[in-house]
């Protein structure tokens, strides 16, 4: 039996060699001879092989400064147009109110003042002076009004000279009252200081010069209190009031009085006394002004 012959196995043929990363430099294929006298063309290898397979897609973060910026500027023009509807809708109800009601001012003003007592006496240890004082006082308030009434809350008073307004000569207060529509009130005060400590020895000496010196004594009259309002059926917060009566002139008074002995064949007592009046003709207005406090502040 013949034997078969089997023809040889094919050669091997070499393995195509290492191709570079970017091909032959220029980006474009490259040709490369195989083992049989071929030619293999050879690509440019992938993006994915040039960057890295590996590295995660780029992707770019959510911008929101834009929408949280529209949000800020939505915020404050809504704001401003709440505002600016508020201070309207006040101005249309506060026109309405003063159409309706018509208010008016209470006045204030000073018809008496009486100083019975002014005396100044040195101190021997220290150079410091005291005060004793007794005087009255009254208030006259006057509302013209129809249709307000004022509720006011008890009423501080202080006196001082004009020139040393912080030398206290006198203080006292009365209870709340109301003064209505159409009406007054008379405000009387007695008030008496004993004892008041004057430091400075100039205050002590410039007091006493204008009391023998000038004929007129400047005074300055200062009250405090609390007001609440009705008009109808509205009815305001009370809110802080000071009026103030200034540049007040009282003139001296001096009486001779003698006193008769009880004893007797005693002598008779002479002496001299020195009061300061506000002329009977005479009524001084009073200024007065809202003290409204919003938290800390005080307008």
């Amino acid at each position: 039996m013949a034997e078969r012959i089997y023809p040889a196995a094919k050669p091997a043929t070499n393995p195509t060699p290492t191709q570079p990363l970017n091909g032959n430099g220029n980006g474009n294929h490259a040709n490369v001879m195989n083992g049989n006298g071929g030619v293999n063309q050879i690509f440019p290898p992938p993006k994915s092989q040039l960057y890295g397979a590996n590295r995660p897609t780029y992707r770019p973060l959510p911008r929101h400064h834009r929408r949280r910026r529209n949000y800020c500027c939505a915020c404050f023009l809504w704001s401003t147009f709440i505002l600016i509807g508020i201070l309207l809708l006040a101005a249309i109800a506060g026109g309405v109110i003063y159409s309706i009601y018509q208010p008016k001012k209470p006045s204030f003003s000073l018809t008496a003042l009486k100083i019975t007592q002014f005396n100044i006496t040195n101190s021997k240890s220290d150079d410091t002076a005291h005060l004793n004082s007794k005087l009255n006082l009254t208030i006259l308030a006057k509302s013209d009004n129809k249709d307000m009434i004022y509720y006011f809350n008890p009423m501080n008073v202080s006196v001082s000279p004009q020139n040393h307004p912080d030398v206290e000569i006198g203080s006292g207060s009365v209870p709340d009252f109301i003064l209505g529509t159409h009406n007054q009130t008379s405000l009387r005060f007695v008030l008496s200081d004993s004892d008041i400590l004057l430091q400075d020895p100039a205050t002590a000496n410039s007091l006493k010069s204008d009391l023998k010196k000038r004929n007129a004594f400047p005074i300055k009259v200062r009250l405090n209190t609390k007001v609440k309002v009705k008009m109808g059926v509205f009815n305001t917060r009370k809110v802080g009031l000071q009026i103030s009566c200034e540049h007040i002139k009282i003139l001296s008074e001096t009486k001779t009085v003698t006193e008769v002995s009880k004893v007797k064949g005693g002598k008779n007592t002479t002496s001299s006394i020195t009061t300061w009046n506000l002329d009977d003709k005479i009524s001084v207005k009073c200024k007065f002004n809202l003290r409204i406090k919003i938290w800390k502040w005080t307008f």
